[in-house]
Order: C-alpha cells, then sequence, then structure tokens
C-alpha cells in the first residue's frame, strides 16, 4: 500500500476480498462460470485503479506484456505456462487483451473476503519485509530501501533505491524502515 494513500480510504475496506489461492483452477473452468456474489461498487471502483495502474499506455486494455506485472501486485507468482493460461482464461472474449469487465469477472470468481487486519497483513508482506538488526539486542521485520525500490522495479516504476530511502525517512519522520506498527498507523483512518 502507498503510505500516501488517504488513510480514510482503507478503513473502509474492511469488506474488501483478497484473491482465494484455493479458488484458482488454472487447468478447469473459468472463475465466475458458477453464480458467486458480485462484487460492491466499492471494490469495482477498485479493480478499476488497479487496471489503470497496470494499463501503462491508457487504451483501457491490458496486454501480455502488462499482465505478468498485476499477477505479481496481485500476490501470484506464476510460471510462464500458468501467466498464458491465466491470460487466456481471463480474455474472456478472446480479442488478445484483458478489458476491465474481464478483470472484474475474474477476480470475483476467485475472492474472499477478509478483514482489514488480514488486509493490512498481506499488504506490508507485499512489499517484502525482511528482519533487521535495530541494535545488539533488537531485530524488527520491516520494509526497507531496497526491498521498496524492488517491488517498484517489479511494477515497472523506475523509482531507486535512494529515493525509496528518502521517501521512507520523510513518511517516518527520519527511520530508515518500516515496521508493520508504522505501516498500521499509516493505513488507519485517524479518529
Amino acid at each position: 500500500m502507498d503510505p500516501s494513500m488517504p488513510a480514510s480510504s482503507l478503513s473502509k475496506r474492511h469488506q474488501r476480498l483478497a484473491l482465494d489461492p484455493e479458488k484458482i483452477d488454472i487447468h478447469g473452468s473459468r472463475p465466475g462460470s458458477k453464480k458467486r456474489e458480485g462484487f460492491t461498487a466499492e471494490q469495482i471502483a477498485e479493480c478499476r485503479e488497479l487496471f489503470q495502474i497496470f494499463d501503462k499506455n491508457g487504451d483501457g486494455e491490458i496486454d501480455k506484456g502488462e499482465f505478468l506485472p498485476m499477477m505479481k501486485a496481485l500476490g501470484l507468482n506464476l510460471s510462464l505456462q500458468e501467466l498464458e493460461m491465466f491470460f487466456h482464461r481471463m480474455d474472456y472474449n478472446g480479442d488478445g487483451s484483458v478489458q476491465l469487465p474481464e478483470l472484474v469477472t475474474f477476480l470475483e470468481g476467485i475472492s474472499q473476503p477478509i478483514s482489514l487486519e488480514q488486509e493490512l497483513q498481506e499488504a506490508f508482506g507485499f512489499f517484502g519485509p525482511e528482519s533487521l538488526d535495530i541494535s545488539a539486542k533488537d531485530t524488527v521485520t520491516a520494509i526497507h530501501p531496497k526491498g521498496l525500490a524492488q517491488i517498484f522495479a517489479e511494477m515497472g516504476e523506475d523509482i531507486s533505491e535512494l529515493e525509496c530511502r528518502e521517501m521512507i525517512s520523510a513518511a517516518t519522520g527520519g527511520k530508515e524502515w518500516i515496521d508493520f506498527k508504522t505501516f498500521q498507523r499509516f493505513c488507519k483512518a485517524k479518529k
């Protein structure tokens, strides 16, 4: 999650859906073929935001080149063969690209409800936190500049480790890392 994201938007997402790996059948029928409860308007808006992030050229379609970073952002580390299968399963109309309605249908078919706390844990884990020695006696699991720069690179963003260090320092008041407690504070609404 982006620490600059408005905290209030995360607090409203406690009913948000996450991917359920048990529901992903890369060899079987298309998700959405079984009747499931559809997404709320807010969840569809989140899908639209996700779609727009990865539709780099803004043409309203996600091609195969834009698809891999999107799958990684969804927490799916797939082989090239699995990526091909996912892409073809999501491309319901067979035109060689994925449009927003296809993405929504796919995500509706493989999602599960999660709590805000679970969502925050998953979001924190997405940034690849590592154990860091902060003193001779203390270690902390935290997001660090090198790991954050790697995540940005995987998402197709050109942000250096130095820029990540500066972002973390500015957001934390001088720290060189973001622990889970700080991450929660960034993401939860202030009362």
